[in-house]
């Protein structure tokens, strides 16, 4: 009814590009290769199936140690994730300037029909999110667990508004994982948000 967007030209695609289809592998050939020959390079290339096995085995390997090596190990993981949420807060906190120049220098190079058809497509955008996050989100909440939707909004205006300004759900793990009050809530909100974030790929 909308068509948001509809005959937008961003001068991005090549009509010229002809798109081809790759056979699946085998079934065999995904269990081999979910054994990294070059762990870094898994990481790097963000190969989840092969993140996932190693950080089974680290984790198996881990549990194996001296109780003494298991919490110093912990610890370090424990550091070297924090140091990595704090990296990843810093960059994004500079995230809309970028995303301000990218879109000022597209911007100048559009007509005012694309100009429009993007803007129509941002709106219809944005008016959706703001319905699914102050109407429909906060009703679910109160239907499932009895909780004010204004209280809830509240406690949780920071990880909206910094969800909302980066749009990166990996950048605000930083400001979900500091709203827990308890070691328990701390470890819950840990386990959902980082298998959520694992899970994201798949969907």
């Amino acid at each position: 009814m909308i068509e948001p967007g509809s005959g937008t030209n961003l001068g991005l695609a090549d009509a010229g590009i002809a798109l081809s289809l790759k056979e699946p592998p085998s079934l065999l050939t995904m269990v081999v290769g979910i054994v990294p020959a070059n762990p870094f390079k898994a990481f790097v290339a963000g190969n989840i199936l092969q993140i996932l096995f190693m950080a089974i085995m680290t984790g198996v390997a881990i549990k194996k140690l001296e109780n003494h090596d298991t919490h110093s190990a912990s610890k370090a993981f424990a550091v070297a994730n924090n140091l990595m949420m704090k990296l990843t807060t810093m960059i994004m906190s500079l995230a809309p300037v970028g995303v301000f120049a990218l879109t000022a220098r597209m911007a100048a190079t559009l007509d005012i029909n694309s100009i429009l058809s993007v803007m129509s497509y941002v709106g219809t955008g944005v008016i959706v999110m703001m319905i699914w996050l102050f109407l429909f989100y906060p009703a679910m909440i109160f239907l499932t667990t009895g909780r004010s939707p204004v209280d809830f909004l509240q406690k949780t205006r920071e990880q909206i508004v910094f969800a909302l300004s980066t749009a990166s759900s990996n950048a605000r793990e930083g400001t979900l994982l500091k709203a827990p009050s308890t070691k328990l809530q701390q470890r819950l909100a840990t386990l959902v948000v980082k298998q959520a974030n694992r899970l994201r790929p798949w969907f």
